[in-house]
């Protein structure tokens, strides 16, 4: 007698093993997932070197967070020598997003002060998601995937949702890296970063076509980032951390500023009032040409980091709420200089 196939069987079995493997693919992502880029690994080797000196200090300290414009073009350490006080470069990868400000509060202590200059982009971004973020966390920061809201966490995980492609990339990069590959992998990104955590290697101009920064009109303040932003204030003042908002540094526009983008930076100063923050000089100030940047438009090599940070301290200077700040913490040093700010 022919046997008679059950195929409801089946066909449960089927959807139980894919179900279980979507489950200890997710369980896997949580745990022990591990496939770093390139681009994550720089930003974890520099944050090794950053945090190491910022959690050194004992003494309240000037701590500079931004995405990449401010790891190439700020020398902590320079206003670090000028000032007598300490200055730490905790700035990275703009597409960390929010990320970059909760790492930033990792290194903050009562009585710092924090200079806050995201990029322009920053003042745009509605989502909590960007590949370099995501796949940070993934491969280094669980902890930080695990206390984010649920649906923060589904937006991070559903680009390695699919337990193929983790799997067989999990085998191969543990298993059959080529040797050239593993050669890469053993390369510390932050052997050109000095004690304060700025960069060292952006020597001279790269050879590129870099286009200006097109500056928006439509900023919302509500908008995800922004809000993080804010937040980010208000942590700090519960905390007696006194902040301090920038205009990033950025390659000068090939064209006059018009109403357009005169608009949008009016539109940054009355967030930053509104939010009881001071933001320090006028965009254009910041603006540099073609033979300071080293190899992006918010790159610049250090004779564009040494003007643009030379400008920093010069505003610091003259700034009410840097002054109050600097006599309450460093009243034994003297602030005054002879030195122009810009």
């Amino acid at each position: 007698m022919k046997r008679k196939v059950n195929y409801r069987r089946r066909v449960l079995t089927f959807l139980a093993l894919i179900v279980g493997a979507y489950i200890l693919n997710i369980c896997l992502l949580y745990t022990v997932y591990k496939q770093p880029t390139p681009d994550t690994r720089w930003v974890n080797d520099l944050y090794r070197v950053k945090e190491q000196y910022a959690l050194s200090v004992d003494a309240p300290k000037v701590v500079y967070v931004a995405g990449s414009s401010g790891h190439y073009s700020f020398q902590a350490a320079r206003m670090e020598a000028e000032l007598g006080i300490p200055v730490a470069n905790m700035a990275t990868h703009g597409d960390l997003r929010d990320y970059s400000l909760s790492r930033a509060k990792r290194v903050l202590k009562e009585n710092d002060l924090v200079i806050l200059a995201p990029e322009y982009s920053q003042y745009n971004w509605d989502s909590p998601t960007a590949g370099v973020k995501s796949r940070y966390i993934l491969n280094f920061d669980k902890g930080y995937l695990r206390q984010m809201p649920v649906s923060e966490q589904l937006q991070i995980i559903k680009a390695k949702i699919n337990p193929y492609q983790v799997f067989s990339g999990q085998i191969r990069y543990h298993f059959f890296r080529d040797a050239k590959e593993k050669k890469r992998a053993k390369r510390d990104f932050g052997r050109t970063l000095n004690v304060n955590g700025d960069e060292t290697k952006n020597q001279g101009t790269k050879k590129r076509r870099l286009k200006p920064v097109s500056f928006s009109e439509n900023f919302h303040s509500d908008a995800y980032v922004p809000a993080k932003m804010l937040e980010f204030v208000a942590w700090c003042r519960d905390r007696n951390i006194t902040v301090i908002a920038m205009w990033p540094p950025t390659l000068e526009p090939s064209r006059k500023i018009g109403l357009r983008e005169q608009q949008f930076f009016q539109q940054i100063h009355l967030f930053w009032e509104d939010a009881g923050v001071p933001i320090m000089g006028e965009a254009p100030l910041f603006f540099y040409p073609r033979d300071q940047c080293y190899d992006s438009v918010y790159h610049l090599n250090q004779t564009g980091a040494k003007r643009h940070t030379v400008s920093v301290i010069g505003l610091l200077r003259e700034q009410p709420v840097f002054i109050n700040w600097f006599e309450a913490q460093h009243a034994e040093l003297p602030l005054s200089s002879n030195e122009p700010a810009h």
